[in-house]
């Protein structure tokens, strides 16, 4: 699905995630109803975790990394990013479903955020940021212009794919 809805408020969204800490984010996102009408809810703060998680993680169901994957992923650059889930498209990995609840936005070529469908939105995790409900087309323009659909992984499934990643990346030293 192309989403070329809502540029402005998409414009507005970018300023907001690309240059204010994320507790301003709440505050500044209600303020834009009354420019930009939006159904862009705060669901809740993030859980601590350790390491923090991005975006693909809370989609994928990786809030809880191993430690040795903690430590390739910060010690290497190989956070499971945009980088990791192309992998796991061109690996086939991920199935395609137009109902399925794991939802990824793309800005050519790559993967540039993911979230969760519930019913006719989005959960998703904003950069460093908290958890928010949105529409389709509410999230920030450097998020894409293309949505799709996936078929969630089962409950641990992601991790394994990503030690299989890391792995490959950096030969068998580099998540044991």
């Amino acid at each position: 699905m192309d989403i070329f809805r809502n540029n402005a408020l998409r414009r507005a969204l970018d300023g907001v995630t690309g240059h204010l800490l994320p507790n301003e984010h709440p505050c500044v996102i209600e303020g834009l109803k009354s420019v930009h009408s939006h159904s862009i809810a705060l669901l809740d703060d993030p859980p601590d975790q350790p390491h923090g998680y991005n975006c693909y993680m809370y989609a994928l169901g990786m809030h809880r990394l191993a430690d040795d994957l903690v430590d390739a992923a910060r010690n290497e650059d190989l956070s499971p990013d945009g980088a990791f889930v192309a992998h796991l498209l061109a690996n086939g990995a991920l199935e395609p479903d137009d109902e399925g609840e794991l939802v990824i936005y793309f800005g050519p070529p790559m993967p540039k955020h993911a979230g969760l469908r519930q019913g006719r939105t989005v959960t998703s995790k904003w950069g460093i940021g908290r958890l928010w409900s949105h529409g389709f087309d509410e999230v920030p323009l450097a998020y894409g212009f293309r949505v799709q659909f996936f078929k969630r992984l089962a409950d641990g499934k992601a991790e394994s794919l990503y030690r299989d990643y890391v792995e490959r990346l950096l030969g068998s030293q580099g998540a044991n």
